[in-house]
């Protein structure tokens, strides 16, 4: 017989030593997170027919607001107007200019650091988002770009001097800018050849490639773009940003994570937004998403709700709200959606001040603070007021986030499209139908009951009035008959009566019943 001889007691401890050592390794290993974000409201130099963006300068302040609460070093590029450095006094010190020269510096700082974290075993997470107009450029030979103060960051620049100085930390890139497709994609290989609506977001080479696709050159890069080809970006002066923004950072801040995982994917993303302009039917108004995960982890989350911090956190199942947003006391709408009645849902808001959670006809007062856990369920929601403006305001108001956002819907997108959606948990979603409070129907009870005793006493009484003048009609005699002639009169009154008085309830009873909506 073959026998093996007993491994040695040193080998063994040896090997638990080192085990641990790795495990203790791998549990001390940290995910730091940066953040480099571009607002920019001016257009590029050669394209004087374009006008000036009005919020771009908001849009990069709400991303710097998401990073920061993400614990995210950050870097903020923009030049604030005066009534973003009003609303966001503490931001405007602390901005530098949107400028390649600034960005490179940036640039050069977070690649260090990046730099430092993969050598010692950490997962650094980078977030760069850009807000603003892009161009194709002048001339056959020109590079798309996106437009900054001193000139345009093209693809070349966007690959080689950032992506690549990244390494194989997690990037996420987030683009709202006319164009943008082509700025960030491999040119030429199909992937971002044709910017598409986001409501069909099909995406395929377009025979073999020449050259690795972007997916092969960046395989921990993901990407969420809206561009627009021949337009200018998408703005509404409801959200005071770019509508591709509101809607992406409504998703990330916990709306769209509709398997209640507490974790924001992209193929989440996609659907959500998908979802919130679905029922948009003018083609000015379309923001046209691209969107992929990082090829090395197609659920790879954007963000994480645990990752959060000191963020106020409202959790729970959502009333038949309809489409609510969220807005802070300075009159910042910080998140819009819709999603299906019993839905669960946790939204990551700010640790400070005061919020309101609007419907289109009730609203409730949010306090926020540090770590503060909020139920959704305990808000009392009362009367609010609304206002109306802007070009395209009864366009959106009317269509945007008008189909709810719940799972089937979910499903149905990934389906549509062929992503890899996230997995479900039936003990988590548990989106039971709410129960709606019953309206009051005492007074029409009350007058449907009448109108039932008058109708079976105006029948009592027809009885009585038949019977009276089959007397009078039979009876020969002159007081038997007279009697029956009282009688028929008598009862016949108050048959008519009875009858008049139940119609009269019966009404009543409609007129009171409480309508209820479906």
């Amino acid at each position: 017989m073959k026998t093996t001889a007993p491994r040695s007691p040193g080998l063994v401890v040896g090997g638990l030593v080192i085990s641990l050592l790795l495990l203790a390794l791998d549990a001390e290993a940290g995910t730091p997170r940066y953040a480099l974000v571009i607002g920019n409201n001016r257009p590029p130099v050669e394209r004087a027919d374009l006008p000036s963006l009005r919020y771009a300068d908001d849009d990069a302040v709400r991303y710097q607001d998401l990073f920061l609460r993400l614990g995210a070093q950050t870097h903020l590029l923009t030049l604030l107007d005066a009534d973003t450095q009003r609303r966001h006094p503490q931001v405007a010190g602390r901005a530098l200019p949107p400028s390649l020269e600034v960005l490179r510096t940036a640039v050069e700082q977070v690649a260090q650091a990046v730099n430092a974290d993969l050598a010692r075993g950490d997962r650094p997470v980078v977030y760069f988002a850009y807000s603003g107009h892009g161009s194709l450029g002048l001339g056959p030979d020109a590079e798309a770009y996106l437009a900054l103060l001193d000139g345009g960051l093209s693809q070349g620049m966007l690959h080689q001097e950032i992506l690549q100085r990244f390494g194989a930390a997690e990037v996420h890139v987030i683009v709202d800018a006319c164009h943008a497709g082509a700025v960030v994609g491999a040119r030429g290989n199909g992937f971002f050849a044709k910017e598409l609506d986001t409501r069909a977001v099909i995406v395929a080479p377009a025979g073999p490639p020449v050259e690795p696709t972007f997916a092969e050159k960046f395989p921990t890069v993901g990407v969420l773009v809206a561009a627009s080809p021949e337009q200018e970006a998408h703005e509404w002066s409801q959200f005071e940003g770019g509508v591709f923004t509101h809607e992406l950072l409504s998703a990330l801040s916990g709306a769209a994570d509709v398997n209640a995982d507490r974790r924001v994917e992209y193929s989440e993303v996609q659907a959500f937004i998908a979802s919130a302009n679905r029922a948009i039917h003018d083609p000015r108004a379309v923001p046209r998403i691209i969107a992929f995960p990082p090829a090395i982890d197609h659920h790879r989350a954007i963000v994480a709700l645990a990752d959060f911090g000191s963020s106020t956190i409202l959790a729970g199942k959502i009333g038949a709200f309809g489409h609510f947003r969220v807005e802070l006391e300075n009159g910042l709408r910080l998140i819009d959606a819709h999603l299906a009645a019993g839905a669960r849902v946790a939204l990551a808001l700010p640790d400070r001040g005061v919020a309101f959670l609007r419907t289109d006809d009730r609203e409730a007062e949010i306090e926020l603070g540090p770590g503060r856990r909020v139920d959704l369920g305990a808000l009392e929601l009362e009367a609010p007021e609304l206002t109306s403006r802007g070009s395209l305001d009864q366009t959106y108001r009317r269509a945007l986030f008008s189909t709810p956002y719940d799972a089937g819907y979910y499903q149905g997108y990934v389906d549509s499209v062929g992503v890899l959606g996230v997995p479900f948990n039936d003990a988590l979603l548990q989106t039971e139908a709410l129960a709606v409070e019953a309206p009051d129907r005492t007074w029409s009870i009350v007058w449907l009951s009448a109108a039932g005793v008058f109708l079976a006493t105006s029948a009592v009484l027809g009885v009585q009035t038949w019977e009276a003048r089959q007397d009078f009609d039979r009876t020969p005699l002159l007081g038997p008959a007279e009697e029956a002639n009282r009688r028929y009169n008598l009862y016949g009154a108050g048959t008519l009566a009875s009858a008049g008085l139940a119609l009269g309830s019966g009404l009543l009873a409609w007129v009171f019943w409480p309508e209820t909506t479906p």
